[in-house]
């Protein structure tokens, strides 16, 4: 039960700016990438898919998981009885302007949402899934600019866009819940004396 209380001394606003730091460390990784290495796969896995929750299989490459993400979040919208105002761009209409598109209508929807059931659990609980989510993806979406961009570098820890921003806050809003600040992350490890 501690931690429903916890979810929901958490701030609508609190919640928004986790999604929204899950969304930029996304939004981080496609700035700046081409079409052509948002569809490449490494040697590796050319040619095998992954069966997904989803409707169809999909490749190992940047562009098919952030529409595998955008997938889920057009899932969860409607697990929560509204109808999703974007969809995961088809593979020939994939580039990062498409994707930073639908990033910022996901970000306004799922603000529509909080705003609409604030308080609800399974809302809440599901926001909280595709936040992880989010950032479990990443970790292959960063691989993956990596192998084709050796000199590539994710932002640094603790900056907006990185792993770090986003996990970080997590364990602020974990520990602290509706006292946790959207800049309390941003120091480092001089924010967390005794932690």
């Amino acid at each position: 039960m501690a931690t429903w209380t916890m979810m929901v001394t958490v701030t609508k606003d609190q919640w928004l700016e986790l999604h929204r730091r899950t969304l930029d460390c996304i939004r981080a990784v496609i700035r700046g990438i081409s079409s052509e290495m948002l569809l490449w796969e490494p040697e590796t896995t050319k040619g095998k898919t992954k069966e997904t929750s989803c409707h169809e299989p999909r490749p190992f490459c940047i562009g098919a998981i952030i529409a595998h993400l955008c997938d889920t979040d057009v899932h969860w919208l409607d697990e929560v009885g509204m109808i999703a105002k974007f969809a995961a761009p088809r593979q020939a209409d994939r580039n990062a302007r498409m994707f930073e598109t639908i990033l910022d209508l996901i970000e306004q929807q799922y603000r529509e949402v909080l705003t609409a059931s604030p308080k609800d659990r399974h809302v809440l609980f599901g926001m909280g899934r595709v936040c992880q989510h989010n950032l479990h993806h990443l970790a292959q979406i960063v691989h993956l600019r990596c192998l084709q961009e050796s000199e590539w570098q994710p932002p640094a820890a603790g900056q907006p866009g990185s792993w770090e921003h986003a996990a970080d806050y997590i364990t602020d809003l974990l520990i602290l819940g509706d006292k946790a600040t959207h800049t309390a992350s941003q120091g480092g490890e001089n924010d967390r004396k005794g932690i």
